[in-house]
């Protein structure tokens, strides 16, 4: 499986040290650059010297080059101006030294391909809910029941068409959201799926619903995108290395790869989508983004499928069936396999020897 390398650099702060902090206008003019900002007073770029330097307040990780650098303290902002620590000239790779004529820019050579994980081997599935975490419960019938049969269905039909699977829980027991994510970062998965059943006061409402992550959005009054998406998951992966039985962490990401990731998020519930209307003869109610906890904490294309309505009286009668459960557990396979066909199509390389 091809990954994405990066090397992730950690300072180690002499003890009783103090940062000091300059504005990330005086790191620009240091730098004989500029301050690029997209309005919003947290975050900027400083470009110059030959470099990219991604800021943001609150985290102590940087991007310098699209590598992200921790620092001892986090950037800042006060009154409106955003402030990060002096230390960062540490590793701020110097221009070359001006001596004589000055020599013509060589010619530029196109930006490499963004790398990507060609072969697509590895699923984590998500049984939504678990242990007192009972999910919609209806006439007896619980979603944590409902989810994790069909993740086990779907497990079993995908390992025999050969593929590496994970469940984040096995049993009726309680997993964290934060578990979760950690469970898909460390094994470093190739795609994430996270399986629930809908509920909703109107007992009409039907159908199949399927999210992916938000390009921005909020949560718990911090604004995320991108950028502060990679900061944040950076800094959680290198103090928070996975489950303890793994122990692993993953490699850094960078904002570009998270972007390419809910792409990849979109075009793997297109193929979800089609295969639950096709085999299942379900109404879809859409493709959707979401700011779900599950999506925005894991390192790869991650979706979350809402298989049905529990509150609606035939729906809840159609997934209190193991055989139709089987149906939709089969159906979630051919969309995740019919995904993983159109990718090698894309990308050769991905094809098994």
């Amino acid at each position: 499986m091809k990954k994405a390398t990066a090397v992730l650099v950690v300072l180690v702060a002499a003890a009783g040290g103090c940062a000091n902090y300059i504005t990330t206008s005086e790191l620009a003019s240091r730098l004989d650059g500029r301050v690029q900002t997209d309005g919003v007073p947290h975050r900027a770029t400083v470009i110059g010297a030959g470099h990219e330097i991604r800021v943001e307040s609150g985290t102590s990780v940087v991007f310098i080059d699209g590598r992200p650098i921790i620092l001892h303290q986090p950037a800042r902002l006060e009154n409106g101006t955003l402030k990060v620590s002096d230390e960062i000239f540490r590793f701020i790779p110097p221009a070359p030294p001006r001596i004589g004529v000055i020599p013509p820019l060589p010619t530029p050579t196109p930006t490499p391909p963004l790398p990507m994980r060609y072969q697509i081997n590895h699923v984590v599935i998500d049984p939504g809910h678990g242990g007192e975490n009972l999910g919609a419960d209806y006439a007896g019938i619980r979603e944590k029941t409902i989810n994790l049969d069909i993740a086990m269905k779907l497990a079993d039909e995908l390992r025999k068409q050969g593929m590496q699977v994970t469940l984040t829980r096995t049993d009726d027991s309680f997993v964290s959201l934060d578990q979760r994510s950690e469970v898909a970062n460390a094994a470093q998965a190739d795609l994430f799926v996270a399986i629930h059943a809908n509920a909703a006061r109107n007992r009409t409402a039907s159908g199949i619903e399927i999210f992916y992550l938000a390009e921005s959005f909020t949560h718990a009054s911090q604004y995320y995108d991108d950028v502060t998406r990679a900061a944040e998951l950076n800094t959680k992966n290198l103090l928070s290395p996975g489950p303890a039985d793994e122990g692993k962490i993953p490699p850094p990401v960078s904002p570009a790869q998270l972007a390419q990731w809910r792409r990849q998020s979109y075009e793997l519930a297109q193929y979800i989508e089609d295969a639950m209307v096709t085999k299942l003869s379900a109404q879809s109610r859409g493709i959707k983004p979401q700011r779900y906890m599950v999506l925005k904490s894991t390192c790869s294309p991650a979706v979350l499928v809402e298989v049905g309505f529990l509150s609606n009286f035939t729906e809840r009668s159609r997934l209190a069936d193991p055989g139709y459960r089987t149906r939709v557990a089969l159906a979630l396979a051919d969309g995740i396999l019919s995904y993983r066909q159109a990718y090698e199509l894309t990308h050769p390389s991905a094809r098994q020897p």
